[in-house]
């Protein structure tokens, strides 16, 4: 074994416990022994392992001693659950590219002892994901953080899809000038929650479909001195804005026939809603952006009735006269 091999065979030694050990499955120290020589062609005794792995266990690592001459990892920085979480985050989300969810799971599965990652075989299905494969995604998140921490203006350039499934910059290539305030995860797709310069109101652009960004020298406009933003809140913003839709919020009123619809509806917009019950009838009120709720009464409209406001009532009887009309020519 060379000089800088025995300086490095307690972290490979830890590399053979991660990989063929958990909490059911351990190895005796004959058995790390013919690992280390497979994998790393390096010998270690019995004696040695057993005084790396009290070291090891001082520095605190979560290793159980199996009898005399046996040992294995018990715990690790993500339990079963968490890490199937996480797994699953990665592979349920759009805006990121089959082979960037496949490193980015791979990755998290180096936390996994060999039994544990044959749980997870089926992110090797990742390329049947409908994606966008915008290859600027990663660098783009890093660079809005890094505006946000600085609190600095950016640029950048939007793009639109077109018929032959590619991006092109909207505008003739148009450089927008942003204020940038937050980010949102909304149904695995990221946002920038934001102002643009030219206005005073709030706006999202789908950070997918966002190229050629910049970071300014400039500083951002204060959130603060936006139309409605005086006592603006993150999450109050989020279960308005349930499908991202920039314009103004509304307080409405929807009556539903079926009492399981009130599930859906916490889902989407939060517990903060107000239901009363009238004449054997529910009644369910809460705020919410008008064009975003316009668009999901769509999907709800058997089991929903909206009440008011009358000019949301009315929008809503104008789009589904539209779309009769579509299907009586």
């Amino acid at each position: 074994m060379s000089k800088s091999d025995k300086k490095l065979s307690i972290l490979y030694l830890l590399d053979i416990l991660k990989q063929y050990t958990d909490e059911n499955h351990s190895l005796t120290y004959s058995e790390i022994d013919q690992k280390l020589q497979t994998k790393f062609g390096i010998r270690l005794d019995a004696k040695t392992i057993a005084k790396y792995v009290n070291l090891l266990q001082d520095y605190g690592i979560d290793i159980k001693k199996r009898g005399n001459n046996g040992c294995s990892i018990i715990s690790r920085n993500f339990d079963t659950s968490e890490l199937c979480f996480l797994i699953d985050a990665i592979f349920s989300s759009r805006s990121i590219s089959s082979q960037y969810a496949k490193n980015l799971i791979q990755i998290l599965l180096k936390e996994s002892s060999i039994y544990e990652k044959n749980k997870y075989n089926y992110i090797y299905k990742a390329d049947e994901i409908a994606r966008i494969n915008n290859k600027e995604f990663f660098y783009t998140i890093d660079t809005i953080s890094r505006a946000i921490e600085e609190n600095k203006q950016i640029s950048f350039t939007y793009n639109e899809v077109l018929l032959n499934k590619k991006l092109k910059a909207r505008f003739d290539g148009k450089e927008f000038i942003i204020n940038p305030y937050f980010m949102i995860n909304n149904h695995g797709k990221y946002y920038l929650v934001c102002n643009y310069d030219k206005y005073n109101s709030l706006s999202n652009y789908k950070i997918e479909n966002i190229s050629n960004i910049k970071i300014l020298d400039t500083k951002i406009k204060p959130l603060q001195l936006l139309e409605d933003s005086q006592n603006f809140d993150i999450s109050s913003y989020i279960n308005e804005h349930i499908y991202m839709f920039s314009g103004k919020t509304i307080q409405t009123t929807i009556k539903i026939k079926n009492p399981k619809v009130l599930n859906d509806i916490v889902d989407w917009y939060g517990e903060n809603i107000i239901v009363k019950e009238k004449d054997n009838e529910i009644f369910i009120s809460f705020n919410v952006n008008e064009q975003a709720f316009l668009y999901w009464a769509l999907q709800y409209g058997l089991n929903i009735e909206i009440i008011k406001p009358k000019s949301t009532r009315d929008k809503y009887i104008e789009i589904l006269k539209e779309i009769i009309n579509k299907y009586n020519g």
